[in-house]
């Protein structure tokens, strides 16, 4: 299944109450997103119990964001040819006023394509912080930046990453 996003908003967006952990027990699986150069493919503010396996996100100005999410699994999955980053894992007032701090925690990305593609994307993965975030097995091609790390707990960059072709 293929989605195609012509309007440049956000195109998948769960939004619950700031600082909380609201249960979403949300599952995308087996699908295509893409975009036009604006907007983002999938959001979540808040969120906790989040699963995106075997999705192809691509060509929005971020292809993720994860502001406040809690219990996440990104796995099998492709993000590509993002204006600014492919995903952004934030923690704090970074994109939503009155936000707490390490809030999002408990975050799994495995193995999965993460790419600047036809764009010099400036960051694949930018994440701000939180609790117990790790990287596996995943592969990371081009960008300016490939894994941005910040104020965070419990970061874990294991199992065969492969990065190549960064710019920096």
């Amino acid at each position: 299944t293929r989605i195609v996003d012509n309007l440049g908003g956000s195109l998948f967006k769960i939004t619950s109450p700031v600082n909380s952990s609201t249960r979403v027990d949300l599952l995308i699986s087996d699908i295509g997103i893409y975009g036009n150069g604006v907007g983002v493919g999938f959001e979540d503010n808040c969120g906790t119990f989040i699963t995106l396996r075997n999705v192809y996100i691509g060509n929005f100005d971020t292809n993720v964001i994860l502001d406040q999410s809690e219990v996440v699994l990104i796995d099998d999955c492709i993000f590509e040819d993002a204006v600014t980053q492919c995903i952004w894992i934030t923690n704090g007032a970074d994109r939503t006023a009155g936000a707490n701090t390490e809030v999002s925690n408990q975050i799994k990305i495995r193995n999965c394509q993460i790419s600047g593609g036809n764009r010099l994307t400036p960051i694949l993965v930018r994440d701000d912080g939180g609790y117990s975030h790790s990287y596996v097995g995943n592969n990371w091609n081009g960008g300016v930046v490939q894994l941005w790390l910040t104020s965070g707990k419990g970061f874990s960059v294991i199992g065969g990453n492969e990065m190549e072709g960064a710019v920096d």
